[in-house]
């Protein structure tokens, strides 16, 4: 997988900018259409226990439990769209971000569900709250009284009969756009393209 010089230019080009404060969400954008365009982007569906958060995911701090299920609540209220997913990750590398990842999830204390670090494929450079959220349901951890609770926990056969497509992406994952670990910047800038929980 070879990149053009112009397009490492652009890239580099596009980073600095970001580092230095200015378009942060629009220079990662930029990056994975610049990467889309040389064909190096693949989309795929990736169940959500195939995927874990890169470590340099917003700053190094990965994600945070109260967020998730903050975005569960949301996503309950406006009903789940698929289309409307921005799921951006790279292939994992090596036994270092496995370990990452595994602490991370232990440290919230099950808020996160569990995480076992040979089961990634994947690490999230862009919408790992939405995938968390989808684990969530597939470890069943305690949540508020709701709709889509059972006795305390989060209920797959209760998510189901109140939002079946949110169900289908819990169960089967939604698609990712996969940016091979070869091409990401050696600075493994954080991708926080989005502002909101992701």
């Amino acid at each position: 997988m070879v990149l053009t010089d112009d397009v490492k230019r652009s890239i580099g080009q596009l980073l600095a900018r970001a580092e230095a404060g200015d378009g942060l969400v629009k220079a990662g954008e930029q990056v994975l259409e610049l990467l889309r365009g040389c064909n190096v982007v693949q989309r795929m569906r990736l169940p959500p226990k195939a995927v874990g958060i890169h470590a340099s995911n917003r700053d190094g701090l990965g994600i945070n439990a109260l967020d998730a299920h903050s975005l569960i609540n949301d996503v309950l209220e406006v009903g789940f769209v698929p289309s409307l997913v921005h799921a951006v990750a790279t292939e994992i590398d090596g036994r270092e971000q496995r370990q990452w990842n595994e602490d991370l999830v232990s440290s919230a204390g099950g808020a996160l569900g569990v995480l076992e670090g040979d089961s990634l494929r994947a690490v999230s450079l862009c919408g790992g709250h939405t995938n968390f959220m989808l684990r969530c349901f597939l470890d069943g951890v305690q949540h508020e009284e709701g709709p889509v609770t059972l006795n305390g926990k989060l209920s797959l056969e209760a998510l189901q009969k109140t939002d079946p497509c949110f169900h289908q992406a819990a169960v089967q994952g939604v698609e990712w756009d996969l940016v091979p670990l070869q091409v990401l910047p050696s600075s493994q800038m954080s991708f926080s393209v989005r502002a909101t929980p992701s």
